[in-house]
């Protein structure tokens, strides 16, 4: 049985760098971004270790027209584009 746990956003969701930097503590904490609103994100528990959280934002983001509102929710996204972590010790691609 997965267990998870809800946290409030603790910075304004626009600044990237802050919202990373508070994804990477929680993993550090041993909590997994699972997905993320404008308020709050859903955090898988596991064991803590170091991990760097991004944002993509996808190439198409100007092609394309927006996807509905359920569409970005399941993709983990806040509308612009998706967080994605990875451990420390993985390269970045």
């Amino acid at each position: 049985m997965k267990k998870y746990k809800r946290k409030l956003i603790p910075t304004n969701p626009m600044n990237i760098p802050a919202l990373e930097s508070w994804l990477e503590d929680m993993a550090q904490e041993g909590l997994f971004l699972v997905s993320l609103n404008g308020y709050g994100g859903k955090f898988r528990q596991g064991e803590p270790k170091k991990m760097t959280y991004r944002l993509e934002i996808p190439k198409y983001f100007d092609t394309k027209p927006p996807k509905k509102m359920e569409e970005i929710k399941a993709e983990n996204r806040l509308g612009i584009g998706r967080y994605r972590g990875r451990e420390n010790d993985t390269p970045e691609q």
